[in-house]
């Protein structure tokens, strides 16, 4: 009897055993959707995204703007005003370049970009949902993925991926029957998004998608909250930026899916030239101090000896110049525009907001809207004044009586040819002078070449 009831007990339990495993695989694993046995809808959060379209693949120029307003955006382009472009990818606000000459390891800038086009969607936009792919699933076609998408989002629609790609073609191969894998195993941040204009010969059914290839793999959680979706994105060390085409294969994917209104063009540039002085006015004399190490670091930290301003800038002080050389005198500049990358270095000297301002905010040399000036005799000798450059002392400061009356004579003409032409002067060093319509320039990180 008791036998029994053992073997009833050890029946009940295989019988139940499967169930009880079944029931916990449904807990942890939501119902597939109906549209597609791959993929699952993880969360609705409708919204509606607005992509904007900058410049076409086939212009010259470029155009400067910040980059930390962009969500996503792949194009063309590069991070310096003098680099040739080369594929761009941006990703909530931080910019990655593939070189012209590429030869491995990807640029990369949190400030400003120079874009020949990008394409892509702006801070601010929210996903409509958040599609998920699991490993244990066999490898999927990212075309599958878009079909599926089209039948619950007819239109328009962008998608940002954060998987691993089990194969990436990601060259053009003549009749894609059965093009050769380019990559295998790779971990993967991928943005693909409708052509609005058919620039690339493709129809609109089609989207084009750029993707940051790594060795590593994302690690994705079960979160399907948007914020952390792109958390682990950023987590990922890019290695490559290549053009992904449908035949690619993913085996575990987060997806943010954003259905687009409508796409406009983006014009929020930053088109102020940067210019050399000399080149405005020859007889302006430059010693750029931060090109060498006669200066408080004692360190070089500008590569190159040139002086930029911004064009209206830059035509203000040749005004300032040609009043000074009708009283027997020329200015020369110890400092003009100065790169973004450069402020944190001299902080790490004199962290002292009275001489150089925190990098966190930006200079007005930053800018482009402050020169560092003093004045020479029209043969180039310099004049005598109560300090030599970037002495931190009360001496240096702009009301400082001390000194002889020939310093405070000659740093009372500076200070009025400046002003004249509208410069401001600060308290604490008596060679500074912003522009007045300073707040109208952006800060860069344009480097001295």
């Amino acid at each position: 009897m008791v036998q029994s009831r053992r073997g009833k007990r050890k029946g009940l339990i295989r019988f139940l055993l499967p169930l009880a495993l079944a029931a916990i695989i449904a807990l942890l694993y939501p119902p597939l959707s109906d549209t597609t046995r791959e993929y699952w809808k993880a969360a609705d959060f409708w919204e509606n995204a607005n992509a904007f379209l900058i410049g076409t693949p086939s212009d010259r120029s470029t155009r400067q703007h910040a980059v930390q307003d962009i969500l996503f955006a792949f194009g063309s382009g590069s991070l310096h005003i003098s680099d040739s472009p080369g594929k761009l990818f941006v990703l909530n606000g931080r910019a990655y370049t593939r070189p012209a000459d590429y030869r491995g390891g990807l640029d990369s800038t949190g400030s400003f970009i120079n874009s020949v086009y990008l394409l892509g969607l702006e801070q601010g936009n929210r996903p409509v949902a958040v599609f998920r792919l699991n490993s244990g699933n066999p490898p999927v076609a990212l075309a599958e993925l878009y079909e599926t998408l089209r039948i619950s989002y007819s239109g328009k629609f962008a998608v940002l991926g954060v998987g691993s790609f089990e194969n990436v073609y990601a060259r053009e191969v003549r009749g894609l029957e059965n093009p050769r894998p380019d990559v295998r195993n790779v971990g993967a941040v991928f943005y693909g998004i409708p052509d609005p204009g058919n620039s690339w010969g493709e129809g609109d059914r089609i989207l084009r998608t750029e993707a940051l290839l790594s060795a590593e793999h994302p690690s994705l959680g079960r979160s399907t909250k948007p914020e952390e979706v792109l958390a682990a994105a950023e987590a990922l060390d890019p290695a490559d930026i290549v053009r992904v085409y449908p035949e690619s294969t993913l085996r575990k994917a987060t997806v943010l899916v954003y259905r687009i209104q409508d796409f406009y063009l983006f014009d929020d540039f930053i088109e102020i030239p940067l210019v050399e002085i000399n080149a405005l006015d020859p007889t302006i004399v430059t010693d750029i101090r931060y090109a060498t190490t006669n200066n408080f670091t004692g360190r070089q930290i500008y590569d190159a000896a040139r002086a930029y301003l911004p064009l209206p800038v830059a035509e203000r002080l040749v005004r300032v110049n040609v009043r000074l050389y009708e009283q027997g005198y020329r200015l020369k500049v110890w400092d003009a525009y100065r790169p973004a990358s450069a402020q944190q270095l001299l902080w790490d000297v004199v962290p002292d907001r009275r001489y150089v301002a925190p990098p966190n905010g930006g200079s007005h040399h930053n800018r482009g809207a402050a020169v560092d000036v003093t004045l020479v005799t029209l043969d180039g000798q310099e004049v005598e004044m109560p300090t030599g450059f970037d002495e931190f002392s009360i001496r240096a400061h702009r009301y400082y009586q001390g000194g002889s009356a020939e310093s405070r004579h000659n740093r009372e003409l500076l200070h009025a040819a400046m002003t004249a032409e509208g410069f401001t002067p600060i308290i604490h060093e008596w060679w500074h002078f912003d522009s007045p319509d300073w707040w109208e320039y952006p800060v860069l990180d344009v480097p001295l070449r």
